[in-house]
């Protein structure tokens, strides 16, 4: 062996030896070999650097079908001066179905083709950035449109790893889109031999900043910035299991993942593209064919709904479609629950937009509430900026009746009320300027054109408590000052303002300072959701009877 050959077999040793460390860090040697690797895609890169301080590298998914989206894309990117590596997608069409077999192992065949290939390229640029050693990537799918200045996400990256060190993902948009609208992830898709948090814990979001939230479950991937932990996490988390369902969806229950978003949109999903490659089923060389016909559809529709009202478009499909006679009745109540469910989307959409501390689930329930029940009178203690203001609001308008009585001092004094000066709820009050969040809540009321359904009340919540009657109120939301104080007399004093049968809920409710607030609504009231620890609201029915029986045991 001569000299050159020797020095090459022993870089070929010290490759293969790094390699293997590499891994033996990633995959548990006690598991099952996992087919996932050996369908990653081999990654080239021609673009190091950036363009965007605090990124080492910009990958763009693309697949070699979708020759227009990488041209249209590249060109977005050389506008705002990136620099992006085009990855060739691996196409989940062409994979055959014993692979897919293989790839999915023991689960039933619930992930489909278009998401096979969508998991297996972005878990190809992870494994390329892992052995490349880059500190933070920004992963692309060529479907995105830039909103805002894309420059600013570098002193945002700076202004999480100050929050969280250890941040692992960052969305670069609010919440995922399609067709310009936003869809909300409101359900879980557990492996089901595994242990997971309740609902409650994935649907929260918690504001970390003016621009920042905290967030635990969402769809799409399309625009993502991941921290080399975060890399590690979701390329270990990869390697070592079968496929389940899309990486949007399993991405979330990656033990131990810290997931960020932005409050408004920066980089988001192209408005005007309906396609997905990975999620609409449709194989890429027939969507050219389809947009024609969708197209095609969309115009002679909106000629028709043009010239006309939409009970005549029902009987025109009853006269022409041959839809059974029992059914036409069921038709204009299946367009008004379209059209509700639609606005609860949207509401809970923008309301997941303002500032504030604003949990999804809780305001479909404050819709589904105000609807179900056609309240008249409710209260809303704590208003901040608005955000589940606006879905009582919003319902009361489909409604066509009743108000809420939104009460808020917008004061740092009534805020702080009865917390230590070194209680981190304290110093966090004393910094905001809440006339800022007030401005808000009022443009979101003139935005809607809600005046009609509000009654703005600007006073500490127990001097406004004098302006009701006892037994008047049908439902109360507390989510004012939150020292257990706060919260005791707020509860306490409000309570015989609700009439028997209305109902209260109650904000916060896990919180150590609620317990005495939660003690005496348990006492008197009905517990209408599931009482946990992890449970961020309570809801409670008014019952005349336990009351009684509470005033008689504490007042003999």
């Amino acid at each position: 062996m001569n000299l050159i050959h020797r020095h090459l077999f022993i870089f070929s040793l010290f490759f293969l030896f790094h390699l293997a460390a590499v891994y033996s860090d990633l995959v548990d040697p006690g598991s099952n070999i996992i087919p996932v690797a050996k369908y990653l895609k081999p990654i080239e890169i021609s673009q190091f650097e950036s363009g965007l301080s605090g990124v080492d590298c910009i990958y763009v998914i693309n697949l070699d079908q979708r020759k227009e989206r990488w041209k249209r894309t590249r060109k977005l990117l050389k506008t705002h001066k990136l620099q992006a590596n085009r990855v060739s997608a691996i196409n989940g069409y062409y994979i055959s179905q014993q692979t897919r077999k293989q790839l999915k192992g023991p689960y039933p065949a619930q992930i489909r083709a278009g998401e096979i290939g969508c998991l297996l390229s972005h878990i190809s640029v992870i494994k390329d950035a892992y052995e490349r050693g880059f500190d933070c990537i920004w992963v692309l799918e060529d479907d995105v449109e830039f909103v805002e200045d894309i420059q600013q996400l570098s002193p945002l990256l700076i202004q999480l790893s100050q929050i969280d060190p250890e941040w692992d993902v960052l969305y670069t948009d609010v919440d995922s889109q399609k067709n310009g609208q936003p869809i909300l992830s409101l359900s879980t898709n557990f492996r089901p031999d595994r242990e997971y948090q309740p609902l409650d814990y994935y649907l929260k979001k918690t504001l970390v900043s003016n621009d920042i939230m905290n967030i635990r479950q969402r769809f799409g991937m399309y625009s993502v910035l991941i921290s080399r932990r975060g890399i590690k996490k979701i390329l270990t988390y990869f390697l070592n299991n079968y496929l389940w369902s899309a990486i949007d969806i399993d991405i979330h229950y990656i033990p131990g993942i810290r997931e960020y978003a932005m409050t408004r949109d920066i980089v988001c999903h192209r408005v005007g593209d309906p396609f997905s490659d990975s999620q609409d089923g449709i194989p890429p060389r027939i969507v050219s064919i389809s947009k024609q016909i969708i197209t095609a559809c969309e115009e002679a529709w909106n000629r028709l709904t043009a010239q006309l009202h939409w009970k005549n478009i029902i009987n025109y499909l009853v006269r022409h479609i041959n839809i059974p006679s029992q059914f036409h009745g069921m038709m204009p109540a299946f367009f008004a629950y379209q059209n509700w469910e639609q606005l609860k989307h949207k509401t809970i959409v923008e309301s997941s937009s303002l500032p504030g501390w604003f949990l999804q689930e809780k305001g479909l329930l404050l819709m589904d509430l105000v609807k179900e029940h056609q309240f008249q009178e409710c209260i809303e203690v704590g208003v901040f900026a608005g955000a589940s203001l606006l879905p009582i609001m919003k319902a009361l308008q489909y409604t066509e009746s009743g108000r809420v009585h939104a009460i808020d001092a917008w004061d740092v004094g009534e805020a702080v009320k009865g917390f230590n000066v070194s209680d981190p709820n304290y110093l966090f009050w004393t910094k905001l300027d809440l006339s800022i969040f007030q401005k808000c809540c009022y443009d979101l009321i003139d935005q809607h054109n809600l005046h009609d359904y509000c009654n703005i009340i600007q006073l500490p919540s127990q001097k406004a408590v004098h302006l009701f009657a006892d037994n008047s109120i049908d439902f109360i939301h507390f989510n004012g000052n939150h020292s257990e104080e706060g919260i005791f007399q707020d509860v306490t004093s409000y309570f015989p303002k609700v009439k028997d049968g209305g109902y209260f809920l109650l904000n916060d409710s896990n919180w150590g300072n609620a317990g005495k607030a939660v003690v005496f609504l348990l006492e008197r009231a009905d517990l209408m959701s599931a009482f946990t620890p992890l449970a961020t609201y309570l809801f409670f029915k008014k019952n005349a009877q336990r009351e009684k029986n509470a005033s008689c045991l504490f007042n003999p």
